[in-house]
């Protein structure tokens, strides 16, 4: 069985966990997706997540989460500010009954601990403690017998760059596997797009997460499971390493984790370019790169037929879910060809495929659309992953 676990946000995302992804070992589904329930196979194994987190925003720009968590009691008082600063416990042992019971009703086998988003400050310290308490109360009252998931959701950059808000983030992280009894951590850095090219990103941003990870490692049991992303390349990094047990993914999109109940942009059709491993915006320009950088690559080059049938197809894929249909599947590639080998071995296996990438791109020299800045040489990303994966 395959290691990846695919965050299912729409029925469409059903289709592709059916035809290629249905060898992962648990999907995580969200309540706040009332619609995929209705189609989510009876035998599919589910992480079920409360979509707390959505209470960064108060009220939520979606109806959908609006709807389903304000059915649970005191819902917009633990997502006021002031509450945060001095919370009720028993109001939050309501509010926490309330979205354990909900996600209980669904059968999962992983049920994630409520959790507000974490902030630089130390304001949501103690209501984030509450909720993690009261998640520990709820299981023995219940006698709740599957595994809770304790997510550390970021959403800033400074909080893995500097090494004081680093600090405080293990620090609740251990605090919250202990006082809810979780057997999983999911971390992920909601601002972080690692496909951007942005310069920060390999020397600074990717291994400060990768620090982030290995220090909550050493800061929580041996027997506690650490998922890692939905990212494009790091979330595999932290797998391959040894810093993430589970690389959490997308289905041909979502490589980035929103918070839900923000505001919704529009997707863009996308395609993966395997031998580059990017994931450019499908244009006539585009269209116009992919044939010139045919001609560059060398005859023999299997990237040569690449960039060859991309082009010729390049016209249906700005049909978005034929689009993420071709995602996908170089995604689910890609990760089958690092599963394969040895799991001592993973590490440099992806640093190697990402070599390849970077190789490839410098070689081709021509600059990606503007619609891919600041990243439009073909090689940077490969190059800003491959410095992360040793």
């Amino acid at each position: 069985m395959a290691s990846q676990i695919p965050f299912v946000n729409s029925t469409n995302d059903l289709k592709l966990l059916e035809q290629l992804f249905s060898d992962s070992p648990i999907v995580r589904v969200s309540l706040t997706n009332p619609e995929i329930w209705k189609s989510l196979p009876k035998k599919q194994r589910v992480w079920v997540d409360g979509g707390v987190d959505a209470l960064e925003t108060w009220p939520p720009k979606q109806d959908n989460v609006k709807e389903v968590l304000e059915d649970f009691e005191n819902c917009s008082q633990i997502a006021d500010s002031s509450f945060q600063a001095k919370p009720d416990r028993r109001k939050i042992s309501a509010f926490v009954a309330g979205v354990l019971d909900a996600c209980a009703a669904k059968h999962p086998v992983w049920t994630s601990v409520p959790q507000l988003p974490m902030v630089s400050g130390n304001h949501r310290n103690k209501i984030n403690r509450l909720l993690a308490e009261s998640s520990a109360e709820w299981r023995v009252k219940k006698r709740y017998d599957k595994k809770l998931v304790l997510p550390v959701v970021l959403t800033h950059q400074d909080q893995t760059k500097y090494k004081q808000y680093r600090a405080n983030i293990v620090k609740l992280a251990a605090e919250g596997v202990t006082l809810s009894g979780a057997d999983e951590v999911w971390i992920v850095d909601s601002s972080l797009d690692d496909l951007s090219g942005s310069d920060t990103l390999g020397r600074t941003r990717f291994p400060k997460i990768a620090e982030l990870h290995s220090e909550v490692l050493a800061a929580i049991s041996k027997d506690v499971f650490i998922v890692g992303g939905p990212y494009w390349g790091l979330n595999l990094i932290l797998w391959a390493r040894g810093l993430a047990t589970y690389p959490a993914i997308g289905l041909g999109k979502g490589f980035q984790y929103h918070v839900p109940g923000g505001v919704f942009r529009a997707p863009k059709a996308k395609v993966a370019i395997a031998h580059l491993r990017r994931l450019p915006v499908v244009s006539r320009e585009l269209e116009e790169w992919l044939n010139q950088a045919a001609a560059r690559a060398k005859a023999n080059h299997k990237a040569r037929s690449e960039f060859e049938e991309l082009a010729r197809h390049i016209q249906q894929y700005s049909d978005i879910e034929k689009a993420r249909s071709q995602v996908a599947r170089v995604y689910k590639e890609w990760l089958d060809e690092i599963e394969s080998v040895p799991e001592g071995g993973r590490a440099l296996a992806l640093y190697q495929d990402l070599s390849d990438a970077f190789v490839l791109g410098r070689f081709i020299g021509k600059p990606l659309p503007r619609s891919e800045s600041p990243g439009r040489a073909p090689e940077k990303v490969a190059q800003q992953l491959l410095i992360n994966c040793l």
